[in-house]
């Protein structure tokens, strides 16, 4: 009898047992070593308090310094007294009827009604004090910290992980985003809120609609048709929700290939809200005067002059080639952000060395994807169908892809998911406290890097001087820091700048046009013209120099010259809406006293409106020019 207790001691004792291969899994502590996984196990409030405080508190601290009371780049459109800022909750089904840059001439092929309905609130909450527009900005960002959040924790769960563990090491994960410098375009820019609205919905939606399908199939479907829609609204580069949603489905789903088809198959339901948004979509872009620039420009190119106002399918290898490079750069600066950039030039990396290391990346996690380690590929395939739409590897022939910062914004959220997955590896390795250091030392280094980004962002000129000092002498950055100069009143520095770079002018037409306004301020006529003659050299800015040549010649008193002038404008000019308004424009400079003539400019400022009801430098003209011919019939009687 005591031989055979002393064998079962023996067989049942641990240091006799037989060792499991592989590393061992550590269980996360439930109390004693660390008392934090109590508060995050289960899925009650309590669960939950802790973690959205310090998400909140975290994203805060990042972006204290980022809500200055001033407008950069884009946003200046907002500003008091542009044409935007006369937006309000009325204007709901003009909006929804129009290019999103209807205001200043339209013609992009844009459809954003959900951004300018947002911006139209803060101008009803904020007026003039545009510092709140970035307020709502921040309250943006941390609330799509939070979603991701919620979401990393649900994939971590339905992928086999212990509660505990998975809420915290989605907790270190969605920190790291909270605190991340390449989210500050985004954040700091009223314009790129955009971006957070569709990272908003699309992660928030996909969260609520993996813990409802279950229950109720039909009230989850119908629910994300319904936030699909309004993620269209936002931005187009939304449209790519029901890739993401098919390919959460099959890696959160148990069973077989069938098991896992038969549940993706629903998302066909998502064609609805879809079609209502292409719908609303062509109607909008297709308005009287609206896309007849960008029309003529993608068919002459594409060569296929029946092509739709809005969608071009063209495709160049080429154009393959820089998204891969593209891709590239992107994975390098959401692991190390820096150099930041506010305009990035042309990719200049190896395209085999880019393809190589996305190629053996990728095969590294469909490698962990068959050991039963899906979060590497999931996030990957996360990160690659969201930064597609932006990749613009089809599209018009003339747009290459490139590398902005506000691109990577939902991006990044694929990167967020392979995060919180190695880090639920490594906190199941090793001792909690060293995880959570490492967290910590990484957000040390990162939010002063987001502090002095969001202090660029606080002033045009800053910002675009930093890239300039940074070897940034593109035409575009070259274009926005001689654009800020002039807003500053530096015309100095303006003039210096534009003579350093004139060989860059029949590159960036636009540069160009501004070159010429400071030679004008300067008296440096002869340097204004020839400025002004380089922006011919490109179609798209045709116009623009005829107009530019037009109000300078008339400044000289070159009336003969400016009337030629402003003939070839109206003739360059692709818009019919504009064609009407540089009518007027003419008629209005050249016979400032002819009442006959400006009569007859109201006419064609009367149907500049009518083609384009929401430009408002439209109605402006023909408000000041009504004012002219009332204070002339007054002085008349």
């Amino acid at each position: 009898m005591s031989k055979r207790k002393h064998s079962r001691g023996k067989h049942t004792s641990p240091s006799r047992a037989k060792p499991k291969k592989g590393p061992a899994k550590r269980t996360f502590p439930a109390n004693g070593e660390f008392n934090l996984s109590r508060r995050l196990d289960g899925e009650g409030l309590e669960a939950h308090l802790f973690p959205l405080i310090i998400l909140i508190v975290v994203s805060v601290i990042a972006y204290a310094n980022a809500w200055p009371d001033n407008l950069t780049l884009d946003d200046s459109i907002f500003s008091s007294g542009s044409p935007f800022s006369r937006f309000d909750l009325t204007d709901i089904g003009r909006i929804f009827g129009d290019d999103l840059w209807a205001a200043i001439g339209g013609g992009t092929g844009l459809y954003r009604p959900l951004l300018l309905i947002s911006v139209a609130i803060d101008m009803q909450l904020f007026g003039d004090w545009v510092a709140g527009y970035h307020l709502v900005n921040i309250m943006l960002h941390t609330l799509v910290t939070i979603a991701v959040y919620g979401f990393v924790r649900h994939l971590l769960v339905v992928s086999g992980g212990e509660r505990p563990a998975s809420a915290y090491a989605a907790m270190l994960a969605a920190l790291i985003f909270a605190v991340h410098p390449v989210h500050t375009e985004v954040v700091n820019s009223v314009f790129n809120r955009s971006d957070m609205l569709v990272t908003l919905g699309i992660v928030a939606g996909l969260w609520w609609f993996l813990t409802v399908l279950d229950k109720n199939p039909r009230k989850a479907w119908a629910v994300l048709s319904l936030v699909y829609l309004l993620i269209l609204f936002c931005k187009e580069s939304g449209i790519v929700l029901p890739a993401i949603t098919v390919t959460v489905l099959w890696f959160t789903t148990p069973g077989n290939w069938r098991v896992r088809l038969r549940r993706c198959l629903p998302v066909f339901c998502l064609l609805i809200p879809l079609g209502i948004y292409l719908a609303l979509r062509l109607h909008a872009l297709e308005a009287p005067g609206q896309m007849e620039g960008v029309v003529a420009k993608t068919a002459n190119q594409a060569g296929d002059k029946r092509i739709l106002p809005y969608i071009s399918s063209y495709f160049h290898w080429g154009k393959l080639a820089a998204a891969i490079k593209v891709w590239f750069d992107s994975l390098k600066l959401i692991l190390w952000p820096h150099p930041l950039f506010a305009f990035h030039g042309v990719s200049q990396s190896n395209v085999w060395i880019a393809l190589s290391a996305q190629v053996v990346l990728l095969a590294i996690a469909l490698a962990r994807f068959l050991q039963k380690r899906p979060g590497l590929l999931l996030g990957l395939l996360f990160f690659y169908l969201t930064i597609l739409p932006s990749s613009r590897v089809i599209g018009r022939l003339p747009i290459v892809p490139l590398l902005a910062e506000r691109f990577l914004y939902l991006p990044s959220v694929g990167l967020t998911i392979v995060l919180g997955f190695g880090l639920y590896w490594l906190l199941r390795r090793f001792a909690p406290r060293t995880v959570v250091t490492s967290i910590v030392i990484f957000m040390l280094v990162l939010t002063p890097l987001t502090w002095a980004r969001n202090e660029q962002w606080s002033s045009t000129l800053l910002l675009v001087e930093t890239d300039y000092q940074n070897g940034r002498h593109s035409g575009k950055t070259l274009t926005n820091l001689i654009g800020a100069l002039q807003h500053e009143r530096e015309f100095s520095k303006a003039s210096a700048l534009c003579d350093r770079h004139d060989d860059t002018f029949t590159q960036a037409w636009y540069l160009s046009t501004l070159c010429g306004q400071v030679y004008e301020y300067h008296k440096r006529y002869d340097k204004a013209e020839h400025a002004y003659r380089s922006a011919l050299n490109r179609k798209e800015g045709m116009a623009s120099a005829h107009l530019s040549l037009a109000s300078m010649y008339l400044r000289l008193n070159r009336k003969n010259d400016a009337k030629e002038q402003f003939e070839l404008a109206i003739m360059t000019e692709k818009k019919g809406f504009m064609k009407e308004f540089l009518s007027a424009e003419m008629l209005m400079q050249l016979y400032p006293s002819n009442r006959e003539r400006l009569l007859e400019a109201r006419t064609h400022l009367e149907k500049t409106v009518e083609l384009q009801p929401q430009y408002q430098y439209g109605h402006q003209r023909l408000n000041e020019l009504n004012d002219i011919l009332s204070a002339a019939d007054r002085r008349r009687n």
